[in-house]
């Protein structure tokens, strides 16, 4: 029997009958070509299904990264159309508040012209009923004069004041200050409307980068409160600054009775409570006082109280005539207006000749000032 074959790979004769398996190298070669062969196909086709499932896991991933943004982008255009539909409620609560209050000031604008055709109607039935009855109808007419008066007063403070009480004052006062001190360096600064504490802050200036702060607080209210003191000195303290006033439109009777429109808060020098009318030269003092301490820190290099220094400024022959020229005024001003409300006017020519003589007085007195 015939023993041999052929190589398929070489095409070398192989006699079986002589073959050592174990020696002969071409066989050898066969067997690790053909393992070889049999690894390559096993890594191509693992490779394969290697690659399958790399591409089955990417859109496993890309499908679900789509799901994420997707419900993402709806849930900020449920936010969005919520901020949307809110935006348009305050728009229309905007709308009808603007509406109500326009209606609200022509019915204030409606009364005070009403008002106004009763006082002129009032004024010629109180000169027929002077020339026929004076004694009796004077006395009746007068009252009734008054009293539409005090309504008519009354809805012109409404309309002119009550919509922007407080802040209009503040306004007006933080104008004043700024024409009167900005020349020279000052910062006046306006608390935000609604934040607690000062409605204004003075920053006097020293030198070029030392300022000292006034602090002040307006109350354009109809009754002063005693604890407006407290909670303003512990303003004052909180903020470590040792000058400061309250402005109030209306002061306890007591003060006006014994002619105070500019009181000193006890035992707080350099701390102080005065009424509108006096609050402009109130500015000018408590800004001459910062600089005459400020002189007094300079040449005086040893250890000093600074209370007790500004307690002494205060108390000077200088800033008492002041104080007692400005107190005097007021109250010469205001009996003129008493005894005239104690009288029947027949004008107005008087009580504008009154305002106009207080405007004056205080305009001359701040003139004789020196502000620097």
């Amino acid at each position: 029997m015939d023993y041999k074959i052929t190589c398929p790979h070489c095409g070398k004769t192989i006699d079986l009958q002589k073959l050592d398996l174990a020696k002969d190298e071409h066989i050898k070669a066969f067997i690790n070509q053909e393992v070889k062969e049999k690894l390559e196909a096993s890594q191509l086709k693992l490779k394969a299904e290697y690659n399958d499932l790399l591409i089955i896991k990417a859109k496993e991933q890309e499908e679900n990264l789509r799901l994420k943004i997707t419900n993402e982008f709806h849930e900020k255009e449920k936010e969005f159309h919520k901020q949307l539909s809110a935006l348009s409620q305050l728009n229309i609560h905007f709308q009808e508040t603007q509406k109500t209050h326009q209606a609200d000031l022509a019915n204030e604008r409606k009364n005070y012209t009403e008002l106004m055709q009763t006082f002129n109607n009032l004024k010629d039935t109180l000169t027929d009923s002077l020339q026929k009855n004076f004694d009796y109808r004077y006395e009746q007419a007068t009252k009734e004069y008054h009293d539409k008066v005090n309504q008519l007063n009354e809805q012109i403070r409404i309309l002119t004041n009550v919509k922007n009480k407080g802040n209009q004052s503040e306004k007006d006062f933080a104008d004043f200050l700024t024409n009167q001190f900005e020349q020279y360096g000052d910062v006046i600064e306006r608390v935000n409307p609604g934040k607690n504490g000062a409605d204004i802050v003075h920053q006097v200036k020293i030198s070029n980068h030392k300022f000292e702060e006034i602090y002040y607080e307006i109350k354009d209210v109809d009754t002063f409160q005693t604890n407006y003191i407290t909670k303003f000195i512990q303003d004052i303290n909180n903020r470590n600054l040792q000058f400061g006033a309250i402005i109030a439109r209306n002061i306890p009777a007591e003060w006006r009775n014994n002619g105070e429109y500019i009181k000193e808060i006890d035992n707080n020098p350099g701390l102080f409570v005065c009424t509108f009318e006096a609050a402009r030269v109130l500015f000018i003092l408590l800004r001459k006082l910062v600089l005459e301490t400020e002189k007094i820190k300079i040449t005086n290099q040893q250890e000093y109280d600074l209370k007790t220094e500004i307690y002494q400024k205060i108390n000077s022959p200088e800033f008492r005539a002041l104080f007692k020229k400005i107190n005097e005024l007021l109250t010469d001003a205001n009996k003129k207006l008493t005894t005239l409300n104690n009288t029947f006017i027949k004008t107005y020519g008087e009580l504008l000749a009154i305002n106009s003589d207080i405007e004056s007085n205080i305009l001359n007195l701040i003139a004789s000032l020196k502000l620097n």
